[in-house]
């Protein structure tokens, strides 16, 4: 006789949310309260960073769906075009809780050079629950910069890939 011996499993279905804004700037808009804002440029599918005022710190913001970011992997595509910064520029990713705290989660600082720039986030746990309960994708950008038809910061895409 022969026994077959079957053991279910499952796989579970990793998710990539991409929003490559070929259609508009998907909700990026520039921080609260500050000057930063973002202008949609239908003949790159991208958004065009400008900046807060002189300042040397510009926050920009994606409203998504309240999820859990643990194990997340966000990637931003960002293109430099011209000259933008009066000195070197660098970005770093972080996500954010909602209201009342608006919790924080930075990535690293890394260096933006001329033409594009993979920026690669996972956002890792506070050990204070905020993690569970991401509303913003987010990017900084340190430095001052200008934006015109000649020097530009785009966003081209923002992929956040969930095992």
């Amino acid at each position: 006789t022969h026994v077959r011996l079957e053991i279910p499993t499952v796989i579970p279905a990793a998710e990539t949310v991409v929003y490559d804004f070929a259609d508009g700037d998907e909700g990026m808009q520039g921080e609260f309260g500050t000057d930063a804002t973002v202008t949609y440029q239908a003949s790159q599918q991208a958004v065009s960073l400008q900046p807060n005022g002189t300042s040397e710190t510009h926050n920009y913001i994606l409203q998504v769906g309240s999820r859990d970011y643990t194990d997340a992997t966000i990637t931003y595509t960002l293109r430099l075009t011209g000259q933008p910064g009066e000195s070197d520029l660098t970005v770093q990713g972080y996500v954010q809780t909602g209201a009342p705290d608006y919790v924080r989660i930075y990535g690293t600082i890394e260096p933006l050079s001329l033409g594009s720039n993979l920026v690669i986030f996972n956002p890792q746990s506070n050990d204070a629950g905020a993690i569970a309960n991401i509303e913003r994708i987010a990017l900084q950008i340190n430095g001052a910069f200008v934006s015109d038809d000649d020097n530009q910061i785009l966003v081209e895409r923002i992929e956040a890939d969930f095992p």
